[in-house]
């Protein structure tokens, strides 16, 4: 029997949501069902960007065959424009010929109350059986009319980067989800899931303290080794391919917990052998370490004017301060050799630049680097009080970028690329030869443990304690 045939675009999905490669994560899937199914509760989802927000909750609406409508927020939109976008996304119409007969396509029983409704139409028509229909395109529209209209077409609301909201307006994204919870009295389905970055989670919480308990505020961490490594096991079987392992620990390693990093080198590593879709040969089509370095190298290719945004919004700044520079507290953390930096090893690093160094300000400064102002371009592990860079690829871009400085040589685009690949080369072997060393910690560093946690200061001092022994 024939093997059923996949799309390469659908198995590995970058850019949008996954749905034949989507990998449980148990703990997060059920906590986001109890809010779900909590009548009146309102959800939040955050995390680093690539983490895997969308396809968790398009996953669970597919599987619950919920109806949903998307608004995908931009820079500096005001709340008024994703009212207005919702309401549009119904796609309700309204017959110019007979009032009293109206036509609507999310159900009759709208139709009624929508003659109430002021409204400024535009001169969109459509023609159905000889009759002019006109969209309702702007509309004096408030939240419980929105509620009401969301509820009756069983829609689930998703608000895509909340954090992009004008500032002036997330205290009234707040009043909504209050508006939202009320309306479930009437419509027990109705909710809105607001989806943002790491750290945003408050910013709507803070705006009314009566939604604290009524919001289900939704952490999507980062992805463990494993889950990563179960997108590409399940991406083989479904082309009738086979990564070398070695390939697989690359990639896993490169992803730096990102789910759409992994699923694009897998899917530039498809595009460069034509796997265009599930492959017809008898034994697994096999990629190697050398197709590997291809797709990086392309990654890269394709990425550098992103990364080259990022480097210039990460060190942007006004006033040139005399230490503690963005450009400079980088290049200092490239220059060590672990992947997570603690602030004593940059206090050092600086030092040895400026003897007379105070740091003060220093973690200040390394926290605004983990902001969305800054593009995130760090990370800070509470447990160990330290940071580590978000992207391995743009690591290897501020060590470029420490180059190109140090040579006074400005390097063509070729030559990033290939300075990129080699130094992340060197970065996944010194994690995979760091992680056979302490093999003993296999495990521990994918759990989320609190720096004031008893157990966990036990854990790792007997493990540090066996490794010594074992050593000496």
């Amino acid at each position: 029997m024939k093997n059923k045939q996949y799309s390469t675009y659908e198995v590995f999905t970058p850019s949008s949501p996954a749905f034949l490669t989507f990998v449980e994560r148990n703990e997060i899937d059920a906590k986001l069902e109890r809010a779900m199914k909590t009548i009146g509760k309102q959800v939040i989802l955050y995390g680093h960007s690539g983490s895997g927000k969308t396809s968790l909750i398009q996953n669970y609406l597919t599987n619950n065959n919920l109806n949903k409508i998307i608004t995908q927020c931009s820079n500096e939109m005001a709340i008024e424009e994703v009212l207005l976008d919702a309401f549009n996304q119904l796609d309700i119409y309204y017959k110019d010929t007979v009032e009293s007969n109206i036509s609507d396509k999310i159900g009759g029983n709208l139709s009624a109350s929508f003659l109430g409704i002021k409204a400024s139409l535009n001169a969109e028509q459509n023609q159905n059986d000889k009759e002019v229909l006109k969209k309702i395109v702007s509309i004096q529209l408030t939240p419980p009319t929105l509620a009401k209209y969301l509820g009756l077409a069983n829609c689930c609301w998703i608000i895509e980067d909340f954090h992009k909201i004008l500032n002036s307006d997330k205290n009234k994204l707040s009043q909504i989800m209050k508006v939202f919870m009320d309306a479930s009295i009437n419509f027990p389905k109705l909710k809105i899931v607001t989806i943002g970055a790491v750290n945003t989670a408050r910013e709507i919480i803070q705006y009314d303290k009566e939604m604290k308990n009524r919001v289900a505020e939704i952490h999507v961490q980062l992805m463990d080794a494993k889950k990563l490594n179960s997108i590409i096991t399940r991406g083989e079987k479904l082309l009738n391919i086979k990564f070398e392992n070695s390939v697989k620990d690359r990639i896993i390693s490169f992803s730096c917990g990102l789910p759409s990093v992994t699923h694009n080198l897998c899917l530039l590593l498809c595009e460069d052998k034509k796997i265009n879709e599930t492959s017809v040969l008898e034994k697994r089509f096999p990629f190697n370490t050398v197709d590997l370095k291809k797709a990086v190298n392309t990654f890269i290719s394709d990425n550098e004017d992103t990364y080259k945004s990022i480097y210039e919004k990460a060190t942007y700044t006004k006033i040139q301060r005399k230490y503690e520079n963005p450009k400079e507290l980088l290049f200092a953390m490239i220059n060590t050799k672990n992947e997570e930096i603690e602030i004593q090893e940059i206090i050092d690093l600086l030092k040895t630049k400026h003897p007379n160094y105070k740091s003060n300000n220093l973690k200040n400064y390394l926290d605004e680097l983990t902001s969305i102002e800054r593009d995130e371009v760090l990370r800070y592990h509470k447990a160990t009080n330290s940071y580590y860079f978000s992207n391995p690829f743009f690591k290897s871009y501020v060590a470029t970028k420490q180059h190109e400085e140090l040579d006074s040589v400005k390097l063509n685009k070729r030559t990033i690329v290939k300075n990129m690949g080699e130094y992340l080369d060197s970065l996944s072997l010194a994690k995979m030869q760091f992680l056979k060393d302490f093999e003993v910690f296999e495990g521990d560093f994918e759990t989320n443990y609190d720096e004031d946690d008893d157990d966990f200061k036990s854990i790792l001092n007997n493990k540090l304690t066996s490794r010594t022994l074992k050593l000496e």
